[in-house]
């Protein structure tokens, strides 16, 4: 009779994961539709979402497009309250591709070669990894 009620406990556990992943795609699709109705045509920005994988803080904040994306990453460090340090990883969700190297571009041209919206989605973690 355990081994019936472990079954039906692991169905009932896959089938909460699978939900879960639903709600988090959709709550994906709702952000960009909250930016592109946020785009304001005299003050043009991008929505930044960053989520930590340190303490799994996701931050969102506005930036202008002609912010440099390492001001942009400035501001995620002030938000989370940490320091830089020579190990850390900042990352876009979309393909894995490290975002430091590009610091030096303005968000609108950093937009634009990764063609995915007005949105930066970045995953951050600490040299350290929250230790």
């Amino acid at each position: 009779m355990s081994e019936i009620s472990e079954e039906l406990l692991e169905e009932e556990v896959r089938l909460l994961e699978e939900q879960i992943e639903l709600i988090e795609d959709e709550v994906e699709v709702v952000e960009e539709q909250i930016a592109a109705e946020h785009a304001h045509p005299t003050r043009p920005r991008a929505h930044v979402v960053i989520e930590n994988q340190d303490d799994g803080e996701t931050i969102r904040f506005w930036s202008p497009l002609a912010a440099t994306v390492g001001q942009v990453i400035s501001r995620m460090y002030a938000k989370f309250r940490l320091t830089q340090e020579a190990g850390d990883r900042l990352v876009r969700l979309s393909d894995g591709a490290n975002v430091y190297p590009e610091a030096d571009k303005t968000v609108k041209k950093y937009l634009e070669e990764q063609k995915e919206g007005t949105s930066l989605r970045w995953s951050f973690r600490s040299e350290t990894g929250g230790a």
